[in-house]
């Protein structure tokens, strides 16, 4: 088996590009997709280089064999997560807001972008099987001086130096490997048949004025690729909602609520979803349609295949400087794979039924004795900054929420032998059963058996994470499960979301990444 292989070393140490996704929502590309460097090749290949008709006809040619390889294997640096939307680039603002009047009205923009975890330059090695049969010669040369010509990749300042070799095996590297997988969370741009003629129509377009010109993404395909880390059960779709006060002010600000006092807002999006779930009329299968949205698959019969679940988030921050209320509600919903196509469709209606949906009773605010109107506006989950930092890679998490145990577990009074257990032993034979059943927990999410096994647990009742409350706080009325805090801390870095416990589906045992001690 034969390979050619494109090495990319950026030279600032960082890279700020950014891809559209499907849904033309932006978002870090990280790695870079092959849709990318295939742009840059094309336009070092052709533009400000002198060629005859036949070496632009061999240009073309190596282009269009390119395109039609299967998606290449990449090895990228892995990624300092904590600094993806630190402040990058300095743009005047003589406007500021009124409470930082006292800032010089030159303020920074965010803009996301990668660095590398280790503090070294940035690297990206891109591999595509050739076969074992050689590819031309003319071929090779042409990717090899276009290799050679890239100067930089995303960005202006996103400078980089462009190494172009044929190897037998990819040699090994320090670095994170990404393959193709159905099942991958990256959604990248890959080349397809047409791509390269696509791109050189689209050069070559008179655009007319107040147009854009068409995206370059529309002549190519996309590819979902994984990193093949662990990761817990993803939610098939996810979406976000703020309440509004319905009211004529445009610059109303979104109702808050100390995260204690979430349920209230649970309970009220809830009644909402069950309501739409009970109109059988919006669905294509009712039964399947109230059991995903509701959690029952009958009247009273606790569904037993993974559902919706409603989530208050706290705000939080890389800083921790944020006030820990809730100012949003994910609705996460998951499904078993055998009806995963079905249940996106569901909730993905749910989702636009509930958008500026306008509630006028039952509402968890009052004033004056009366309900206030509520409007429920939708957020996309990869704008928000919160919702990013629940989605990060880390080796240590804690709860923000606290954890509820509600399977029963058994304290022994007595030593096998008949001795009488002190009150210290008996409290660590309870922690023990805790830490048994949240491994459990960890399996049932889909972690690896041999992560969840290595997998240091430490239970507490005091709070974790700054602003958060103590775990009894979070005890809703009626409420008899054990709730708890928990930290932890797994051999390997493992993906979130990570929610745990027997109430995971309303939003108890929502974890957030901690920072390693120094």
């Amino acid at each position: 088996m034969r390979y050619f292989s494109i090495h990319v070393s950026f030279v600032a140490h960082s890279y700020s590009g950014i891809r559209f996704r499907q849904d033309r929502q932006e978002e870090l590309d990280w790695p870079p997709s092959p849709g990318r460097l295939h742009e840059a090749l094309l336009s070092a290949a052709l533009l400000g280089v002198h060629c005859t008709p036949q070496e632009r006809d061999g240009v073309f040619a190596a282009f269009r064999w390119l395109e039609k390889l299967s998606a290449p294997e990449i090895w990228a640096s892995a990624q300092d997560e904590s600094l993806r939307t630190s402040p990058r680039l300095a743009i005047p603002q003589n406007n500021p807001k009124n409470g930082h009047l006292h800032i010089k009205p030159s303020l920074l923009a965010p803009t996301k972008k990668a660095v590398s975890v280790s503090g070294e330059a940035l690297e990206v090695c891109y591999h595509w099987q050739t076969g074992d049969e050689a590819p031309a010669s003319s071929h090779l040369e042409v990717l090899s001086d276009a290799a050679a010509r890239i100067s930089y990749l995303g960005r202006a300042e996103d400078r980089v130096e462009v190494s172009f070799s044929v190897v037998a095996e990819p040699m090994p590297l320090p670095l994170v490997r990404w393959q193709p997988n159905p099942d991958g969370e990256a959604q990248l741009w890959v080349p397809k048949a047409g791509t390269t003629d696509g791109l050189e129509a689209r050069h070559k377009a008179i655009v007319p004025p107040r147009e854009s010109k068409k995206p370059a993404q529309r002549w190519m395909r996309s590819v979902c690729y994984s990193d093949g880390g662990p990761h817990a059960m993803r939610p098939v779709a996810t979406a976000i909602f703020q309440l509004f006060p319905d009211n004529d002010d445009p610059d109303a600000t979104a109702f808050s609520c100390d995260p204690e006092f979430a349920g209230r807002w649970r309970e009220f999006l809830r009644h909402l979803i069950v309501q739409l779930a009970s109109e059988e009329d919006n669905w294509d299968d009712p039964a399947l349609a109230a059991e995903l949205l509701t959690g029952h698959s009958a009247p009273d019969k606790p569904a037993s295949r993974p559902h919706l679940a409603i989530v208050p988030l706290p705000s939080i921050n890389a800083a921790k400087t944020a006030d820990g209320r809730v100012r949003r509600i994910a609705l996460m919903g998951y499904a078993s794979p055998d009806v995963a196509s079905q249940a996106q469709t569901i909730y993905e209606t749910l989702f636009k039924a509930l958008d500026n949906l306008i509630a006028t009773d039952d509402t968890p605010f009052r004033r004056q004795g009366k309900d206030l109107s509520v409007r429920l506006v939708h957020r996309k989950p990869a704008t928000d900054a919160i919702w990013h930092q629940l989605t990060v890679k880390s080796r240590i998490w804690c709860s923000i929420i606290p954890v509820a145990i509600s399977r029963g577990f058994k304290v022994p009074k007595f030593h096998p032998d008949g001795r009488s257990l002190s009150e210290n032993e008996r409290h660590q034979r309870k922690l023990s059963e805790w830490a048994a059943l949240l491994r459990d927990s960890l399996k049932h999410i889909g972690l690896p058996p041999e992560i969840v096994a290595a997998c240091s647990i430490e239970t507490t009742s005091t709070p974790l994470i700054s602003k958060s409350q103590r775990a009894e706080k979070y005890r809703a009325p009626g409420e008899k499960a054990v709730l708890t805090h928990a930290r932890l801390e797994f051999p390997c870095q493992v993906k979130g979301p990570l929610i745990l416990g027997d109430r995971r589906y309303m939003g108890l045992g929502l974890f957030v990444p901690a920072d390693h001690p120094s």
